[in-house]
């Protein structure tokens, strides 16, 4: 008997609950990320692994930041996002920054996002959101870091603390031993 399934995979857009007037009336929510950029969206910029982590790590950023790191070839994709012929700018809605890895480097990582007229931010949810992703991107601690025993702490100063010379532990005298 067949099974029938009414609903499955991931929401890879929505219905934009504000915007501005030029942009899109639909959004990339975080939770379809990965799959719009997976089957190619032009709206998208593909950045450096720092620039990711920065951006993740404030949530936003200022377009003139972007331009910059465009420049220095951390961010590459800023000629899909230019508005109509004759218009100066960039076209504000919702894209894709991504960041990926080659060989050496590691995997890739897509987060939606949305351009102003003077900002891209990051749409992630929470705080939490953006941190996971962040532990993502940065991976997990090597081995030798988690094993990695802490620092000594300062040694207490006098010998209050220490045990007596024979190995011992100090006490107090018995009331009923004789005083020496």
């Amino acid at each position: 008997m067949p099974t029938r399934v009414v609903l499955c995979g991931v929401p890879a857009l929505e219905k934009a609950t504000s915007g501005h007037v030029e942009a899109c009336e639909w959004r990339i929510p975080q939770q379809g990320a990965a799959a719009v950029h997976a089957l190619g969206l032009k709206r998208r910029l593909l950045v450096s692994k720092e620039f990711m982590a920065e951006l993740l790590r404030r949530r936003e950023t200022q377009l003139d930041d972007v331009r910059r790191a465009a420049a220095s070839g951390q961010v590459r994709g800023l000629e899909a996002l230019v508005r109509e012929p004759g218009q100066d700018g960039l076209r504000p809605g919702s894209l894709i920054v991504a960041f990926e890895g080659d060989g050496r480097v590691g995997g890739s990582l897509a987060v939606a996002a949305e351009l102003s007229d003077d900002a891209l931010e990051m749409c992630v949810g929470s705080t939490s959101d953006a941190a996971a992703l962040l532990e993502e991107l940065e991976g997990q601690p090597q081995l030798e870091e988690l094993l990695r025993a802490p620092a000594a702490a300062a040694e207490p100063e006098g010998d209050a603390d220490l045990p007596a010379e024979d190995g011992a532990e100090p006490h107090a005298a018995s009331p009923h031993e004789p005083d020496a």
